[in-house]
């Protein structure tokens, strides 16, 4: 009775131990099917890959943004038009081409205006109605030569070059202006001037006006002379800086 008691409860143990083994082995074999039918399943939801996207977007997005902001701190835009308005006048003995150099405000650029001479040089007037941004309505050119039998005997005055440059409505604020020597006036004489083209231009007057106030530079003015030594020797050779600020409105 006793033998076969304790035969019982062996047998009992062994079998109890035998379905904890059997049950340990079958979780593992349902957990390797689970994640071979499973994995893939979970690898294709599209949670993961809309949330990349969305990272992408605002990233992007903010890049993009950035890139605006930076052109708008590069490249300012220009204050608004005055009903203002500037003329230069530069007048100087001999006969030359005089072009001028333009800074308009909110700018480091410098805008070159000159005259039409007939071979192409491409001036840059019209950039400065319409490239970066309007800086003035209208810009107008102009030049003028006294060359008729000049110092052809001492009863007459010495040949002169007359430039203008009229600026409508420029924009407000600080604009810089610098008249120079384009090149030799370009015609022929007639034996009127002996080898007019190695005359520099000499005792200059460059005078600035607008609605505002009136600027005058020549030899012995309040404002100083036009140029260093107030003359431009050679073409390509710069006057000095003058600069008119435009008062609204």
């Amino acid at each position: 009775m006793k033998l076969s008691l304790w035969f019982g409860k062996k047998t009992k143990k062994a079998a109890a131990r035998r379905r904890a083994v059997l049950a340990a082995e079958q979780g593992v074999f349902e957990q390797a099917i689970l994640e071979l039918v499973d994995g893939p399943r979970k690898r294709e939801e599209p949670a993961i890959g809309l949330s990349m996207l969305d990272i992408m977007a605002c990233g992007l997005g903010g890049v993009a943004f950035l890139a605006v902001l930076q052109m708008l701190i590069r490249i300012p835009l220009p204050p608004p038009l005055s009903q203002n308005y500037i003329l230069a006048e530069i007048s100087a003995e001999g006969l030359g081409q005089i072009g001028f150099f333009v800074q308009p405000p909110a700018t480091d650029r410098w805008f070159s205006v000159i005259p039409d001479d007939g071979n192409k040089r491409p001036g840059q007037k019209d950039a400065l109605l319409g490239g970066e941004g309007a800086y003035a309505s209208s810009i107008t050119y102009s030049q003028t030569y006294s060359y008729q039998k000049c110092e052809a005997d001492n009863n007459t005055p010495p040949c002169r070059s007359v430039a203008y440059l009229h600026i409508e409505a420029p924009s407000l604020e600080e604009w810089k202006i610098i008249p120079y020597f384009y090149q030799y006036r370009n015609f022929s004489t007639g034996g009127e001037i002996d080898d007019f083209q190695s005359q520099l231009l000499s005792n200059l007057s460059c005078t600035y006006w607008s609605r505002d106030c009136t600027k005058s530079f020549f030899e012995g003015s309040e404002d100083g002379i036009c140029a260093s030594g107030n003359q431009l020797a050679h073409p390509g050779d710069l006057a000095n800086k003058a600069k008119i600020t435009v008062i609204g409105p």
